[in-house]
């Protein structure tokens, strides 16, 4: 139903492929006839939340305003609530937590700002209004990254007040989740109206102009059986060089058939493509990764575990998009998966393969640079043979 919501906290670490829950807060029942209190409120069904600093922050919505909700997780435990703070709107539909200041993409009413450096206090700062309702939202730096839906992607200086929009890009589909990894913002569009239109199952925004956002890349997705459509993405999430996005598949009629998790190879943004997929029982809602495991969550099935089964980069240090980075620095590229010592060596002379390398962009080409290769497991270090240079662009290739 929609009354109230419980928070259940899973050790995805100790064993991924089984997540054991190992601490819960559910919210009580609500007494008209007691005085409210954290105790005793008339909570409803949340609609999303965000962890930072051992804090979850859940956003839900009644018919008239919608609330935050602040849970204390320092101990796992045993979760308690902290906080309840009313806010202007009543659709609410998603937030981010970043230095101390929590980003609520809030429907019709746009983009709220609050500043919760006392979660027991959260106090509202501004209120910046799209030109769409706002699904989701993204935060880097100053800039906050809103997807608008049918008006695809706004972006909001968060520290200027007086002229906060400073770009926008139209994206295929309804724009409704967002994944944001080094110069480009990952975007998925769902259906206008029942069946999703062509090439909106992913778009790929070049940020690194965030007042001029440019649209780079585009993914389609037609499934396979021909009676079947597709009813437009509703997630995506991001890890590396793969993107997992779910969507809805639908029968002709615009009934729903299943739900669909796709992996997406990212390592050139501007031409995604389709690796693998598998069917879900239920519409995904949210997605994330732990030690190559896909985590779906959404409908009756409850959170899902998939195993990803594919080769990926999870990570690299220094991260993409990094700036000031240390001369000295050597590069640890993670994957998903223990690599095979024969991926980097040629077995019969021993020389690199260069199947990871580290190139210096100049002048927008690439050039080599020798660096000293040694593999541990699931992650490659490349030292540089010589210092990295001032003011230079490098790009690691695999």
């Amino acid at each position: 139903g929609d009354e109230g919501w419980q928070i259940d906290v899973l050790d995805a670490v100790t064993a991924p492929a089984n997540p054991g829950r190992i601490g819960v807060y559910t919210t009580p029942v609500y007494n008209q006839t007691k005085q409210l209190s954290l105790a005793n409120f008339p909570y409803k069904f949340a609609k999303a939340f965000a962890v930072a600093n051992n804090y979850a922050y859940v956003i839900w919505n009644t018919t008239d305003e919608s609330y935050l909700s602040v849970v204390d997780l320092t101990d796992p435990f045993n979760p308690e609530i902290i906080s309840n703070t009313a806010f202007p709107g009543s659709a609410a539909n998603a937030i981010t937590v970043q230095n101390k200041m929590a980003i609520v993409a809030n429907g019709a009413a746009g983009v709220l700002i609050m500043d919760v450096s006392d979660p027991v206090h959260p106090l509202r700062i501004q209120t910046v209004l799209t030109k769409g309702a706002a699904f989701d939202v993204r935060v880097r730096g100053t800039y906050a990254y809103v997807a608008i839906g049918a008006g695809g992607v706004q972006i909001v200086d968060i520290a200027s007040p007086s002229k906060p929009i400073v770009g926008e890009v139209d994206t295929f589909g309804l724009a409704v989740s967002l994944a944001l990894q080094g110069d480009y913002l990952y975007v998925a569009g769902d259906a206008i109206e029942k069946f999703a239109s062509a090439n909106s199952a992913l778009s790929v925004i070049d940020i690194s102009q965030p007042t001029a956002p440019l649209l780079v890349g585009t993914l389609d997705f037609t499934p396979l059986r021909q009676d079947h459509r597709s009813g437009g993405s509703l997630s995506v999430y991001v890890s590396g060089s793969l993107a997992m996005i779910t969507s809805d598949i639908l029968t002709q009629f615009g009934d729903f058939a299943k739900g669909r998790l796709q992996l997406v190879d990212i390592s050139d943004p501007t031409a995604p493509s389709i690796i693998r997929s598998a069917n879900l029982p239920d519409s995904g809602f949210a997605l994330s990764r732990v030690d190559g495991k896909v985590m779906v969550a959404g409908g009756p099935a409850g959170l899902q575990v998939i195993p990803q089964q594919v080769l990926s980069v999870d990570s690299v240090e220094p991260s993409i998009g990094a700036s000031a980075v240390k001369l000295n620095a050597s590069v640890n590229i993670n994957f998903s998966q223990t690599l095979h010592p024969d991926a980097l060596t040629d077995p019969l002379t021993g020389k690199s393969t260069y199947n990871v390398r580290l190139d210096r962009l100049t002048a927008g080409n690439p050039e080599y640079v020798p660096c000293q290769v040694t593999m541990a497991g699931r992650q490659v270090q490349l030292v540089p043979s010589s210092p990295l240079m001032p003011n230079a662009r490098y790009r690691i290739s695999v």
